[in-house]
Order: structure tokens, then C-alpha cells, then sequence
């Protein structure tokens, strides 16, 4: 029998990411990952507090503060895809409304990682970048990255996906395997 031992604390607000990520890494080989997988991304029901709270907080919230957070999150989608664009071997998909931004990952262009899940953990563990592998949302050889982050923190977190980028590397040219084409017309999955 094997068990899956780790500590999670959420007791420093500040390190909740990495800590996040760290049980996160270290459930690759755990038996339990699918089932906590499975669990994290069901509605067991309905958050009866917000729902009550709901009324007051869309009645009572100025109009600016939806407005400063929509326009943070399509400032945030316009700089990231531009910047990561730009970067040998990544294909960002431009979100239509969604918080979260998908980029593909040319395999042939960074031999070393085996799929998305490497790359991800090899960006977390080389530049301290946190972003989701495209396989949690059944998207393989994509990564998530969240635009709803101060401006400045996104464009610290593109440095150093290009530096990770840059420095795993493997070829000069894009192949024609990765379809830039094709993945502008697949039809991404709703972020909620």
C-alpha cells in the first residue's frame, strides 16, 4: 500500500502558491492524484454564503470596480500574448472573456520535457513561475497562466518564461508539427 504524505498550510497567505505547487508537484506519482484531481474540479453544491451575500455585493459595489478589473485582465491578456508571442516554441491563444490565458508548447522545440507537466515544473523550479499544465483541463502540451496579477508582475512573470524559453531551447526553427493555424481554430474550453 502507498500513502501520499504532505503538508499543506495556509497559514502564511503570502507562500500559499508555492505551497500550492509544492503538494501539487508532489502528488506526480501519488495513487490519490486522479481522485483529488476529480474532486477539485466538481460542484458538490451550492456556496449558500456567498449566494446570500451575492445581492448586496452586486448592488453595492461601485460600476469602477468591475471596470478596473476588466480592464486589468484585457490589458494583462493583450501584453501577455504579444510578449509570449514573440517566443520561439510558445503559441499564447488570445481568451475571449476568460481570466486565464492558454499557450501552447511546441514539444520538438524543448526535447527535454516530455509533456506539458515537465515544462511546468521545470518553469516553477528554474524561475519560479506558477502555471497550471494544460493536461489538468484535458489540453496536453499547453500551461495556464492567470492574467488577473498587477501589471508589473506580469510582465516579471513573461521575462522569465522567455529566459526559461531561451535557455531549453532545442531548434533553430519551428517545425510544421505545431499548426499555429490549427490551434487558432480550436475552440477553447470555457475558464471559470
Amino acid at each position: 500500500m502507498l500513502f501520499c504524505v504532505f503538508r499543506f498550510s495556509m497559514n502564511k497567505r503570502r507562500h500559499a502558491e508555492s505551497e500550492a505547487a509544492d503538494v501539487f508537484l508532489s502528488l506526480k506519482n501519488c495513487p490519490v492524484r486522479s481522485g483529488l484531481q476529480a474532486l477539485s474540479q466538481r460542484i458538490i453544491g451550492s456556496n449558500t454564503l456567498v449566494q446570500g451575500a451575492l445581492p448586496s455585493i452586486l448592488k453595492d459595489t461601485p460600476e469602477t470596480f468591475f471596470e478596473d478589473n476588466i480592464e486589468t485582465v484585457q490589458r494583462n491578456a493583450n501584453l501577455a500574448y504579444s510578449f509570449l508571442n514573440d517566443v520561439p516554441g510558445l503559441c499564447p491563444v488570445m481568451p475571449k472573456g476568460a481570466m486565464y490565458m492558454m499557450v501552447g508548447i511546441q514539444k520538438s522545440c524543448f526535447a527535454k520535457f516530455k509533456h506539458d507537466m515537465d515544462f511546468v515544473e521545470g518553469l516553477m523550479s528554474e524561475q519560479s513561475v506558477f502555471c497550471l499544465p494544460g493536461v489538468c483541463f484535458d489540453y496536453p502540451n499547453y500551461f495556464r497562466i492567470v492574467l488577473t496579477v498587477p501589471e508589473e508582475l506580469m510582465i516579471e512573470a513573461c521575462d522569465r518564461i522567455k529566459e526559461f524559453c531561451t535557455n531549453h531551447y532545442t531548434l533553430d526553427t519551428p517545425t510544421s508539427s505545431f499548426n499555429t493555424e490549427m490551434l487558432l481554430k480550436t475552440q477553447m474550453p470555457l475558464q471559470v
